[in-house]
């Protein structure tokens, strides 16, 4: 028999032992906090990322107002003309662009250019041609312009020939002639020459060109005649264009990088010697009017600003006088004077003439600072309202195309479509999403979701860790 105090000694050695949970090991944890810190840098960088591009933007906005006013940003398919008609290369529907000789003097236009066109069976072509202005070289003023005329090898089909200028920061005026080919006329064989009217430069002068097929149509398809008219006098100082909250919305820098708007109110900035572009759409039956609030100047120097509204063919159909900005108050301009857009208006009045395209049309606003156009200067803000006035009535659906035409090419193209076989695929083109904060919006998500995948992964690693 065993004593009681062995027994209970054997029962105290024999007892057995609670396992205890091991630690990780060292090297595990520190592999989990680098992994860690890792994947949540990585997972951060988007964010981080958008934060320091919102501090840029702060710091550009801080600095915009002490700036210099932009130059005229062109675009389109870039095209060589030709010192005679018979080399010139054929142009399809869209946008182009090129230079022209310097006038030779204020009364001489520069060397003509050519370039040709093969008219599609059933069709007849618009065409346009505006002067690029070259910002300010010096403190002399230079006046900008075109002539565009045309001809038929195979007949005596011509014309065009008359040319406009102005004077930068106003918008250029496109001089344009329309080609309806008369019977008996090759409609490959038509010859383009254009020239470069107005001041004389020491380098050639940019030149835009906006060519178009459109179907001959009659009877019915071209509509109602135009039976409106237009308020004059002081029916016209009567004339509303609403306003809303301004939306900020950069102008482009050209007729073919205007940034599209609907009616509505949009704000923006400009310098001295500055023009932004809008455009908007317009259909037949309807007009557009416009109406820009200055805010008051921050200087005793001279600044005036203008509105102007443009057509399809970048004629101006109506603008503001040259209004003087206060140091007090804002100051307002005004262009409601465009007539009604019918199709049928090319058979009234010369009144009328300029308004037979609907599509979209142009809304520019200027700033003229006098001899301090073109020089560093505080940004002026304003406030474009526009507006669409009358009923829409039926007409012809063909609208003037905005893309770059295709490329150049020395004969015509086979089956004589004229290169328009993109014309109308998106004929109302939509200007690019100028406001980047969907993109931010984007990157963040991508970052948060990346963040909750690196803590899932830490989770996965720590319970691992544990049961290893």
């Amino acid at each position: 028999m065993l004593s009681a105090e062995s027994a209970q000694h054997i029962s105290q050695r024999q007892k057995p032992q609670a396992i205890q949970p091991q630690s990780p090991p060292a090297t595990t944890w520190r592999l989990t906090t680098a992994l860690l810190a890792f994947l949540t840098i990585l997972a951060l960088l988007p964010t981080l990322a958008v934060n320091a591009n919102a501090e840029d933007n702060k710091d550009n906005n801080d600095s915009a107002d002490q700036r210099v006013a932009g130059d005229y940003d062109s675009a389109g398919t870039p095209v060589q003309l030709a010192d005679n008609a018979a080399d010139g290369f054929y142009l399809g529907e869209g946008l182009y662009q090129s230079f022209l000789p310097s006038p030779r003097d204020s009364v001489k236009d520069g060397d003509d250019k050519w370039f040709n066109i093969s008219i599609p069976e059933g069709k007849k072509a618009r065409i346009s041609v505006n002067a690029a202005p070259r910002g300010f070289e010096d403190e002399d003023t230079h006046y900008y312009g075109t002539r565009v005329e045309y001809t038929n090898d195979s007949c005596s089909d011509e014309g065009g020939g008359s040319s406009s200028t102005t004077s930068w920061p106003d918008p250029p005026e496109g001089e344009s002639v329309t080609i309806d080919p008369e019977d008996g006329c090759d409609p490959t064989k038509y010859r383009v020459k254009i020239n470069g009217a107005g001041t004389q430069f020491d380098s050639e002068l940019p030149v835009e060109i906006v060519i178009g097929f459109e179907p001959q149509v009659d009877g019915s398809e071209a509509g109602p005649k135009n039976d409106r008219e237009v308020p004059e006098g002081e029916d016209r100082d009567k004339v509303k264009v609403p306003s809303s909250e301004p939306k900020p919305t950069p102008g482009g820098t050209s007729y073919n990088k205007a940034t599209e708007i609907t009616p509505g109110t949009v704000s923006d900035t400009l310098v001295p010697g500055e023009t932004k572009f809008y455009r908007m759409n317009v259909d037949w039956g309807q007009r557009p009017l416009a109406e820009v609030e200055f805010d008051k100047k921050q200087t005793d120097s001279y600044r005036s600003g203008q509105v102007f509204v443009a057509s399809p063919r970048r004629t101006h159909t109506s603008y503001s006088n040259a209004e003087s900005l206060d140091d007090d108050i804002p100051v307002t301009a005004r262009a409601v004077s465009t007539p009604y857009v019918f199709y049928r208006n090319r058979e009234g009045s010369t009144s009328q003439d300029e308004a037979t395209d609907a599509g979209q049309w142009y809304v520019m606003v200027t700033l003229d600072g006098g001899d301090e156009n073109g020089k560093q200067d505080k940004d002026i803000e304003f406030r474009l309202s526009t507006a669409l006035d009358g009923d829409k009535v039926d007409g012809p659906e063909w609208r003037q195309t905005l893309e770059p035409g295709l490329a150049p090419s020395a004969e015509p193209s086979s089956d004589n479509d004229g290169g328009a076989g993109n014309s109308n695929a998106n004929p109302d083109v939509r200007a690019e999403n100028i406001d980047n904060a969907p993109q931010n919006n984007t990157i963040l998500l991508i970052g948060l979701g990346l963040l909750a995948i690196v803590l899932i992964i830490v989770v996965a690693v720590f319970v691992a860790a544990r049961r290893n």
